[in-house]
């Protein structure tokens, strides 16, 4: 059985968790952000019909973890 759905449900809860805790802290001087990475170019979840979909020849907006890192290091400054 996949692992899919429940990453899916992760990425959801974080996004809601995350818009909650900025409409509270809107009057402070706290700023809530999100952090939402793209789709992740691995080899997770083989069983899929195409288990290359999530990689970079099919999906253009697919990136390695190295450039996960790279780009969220550079934003960062």
């Amino acid at each position: 059985m996949s692992n899919q759905p429940s990453v899916q449900w992760d990425k959801g809860l974080v996004a809601f968790w995350s818009m909650t805790l900025r409409t509270q802290l809107k009057d402070t001087n706290i700023r809530v952000i999100e952090i939402e990475p793209p789709t992740l170019a691995t080899n997770l979840y083989r069983e899929r019909k195409d288990p290359n979909d999530n990689k970079k020849i099919k999906n253009p907006r697919a990136m390695s973890v190295e450039g996960i890192i790279e780009e969220m290091t550079k934003k960062r400054g």
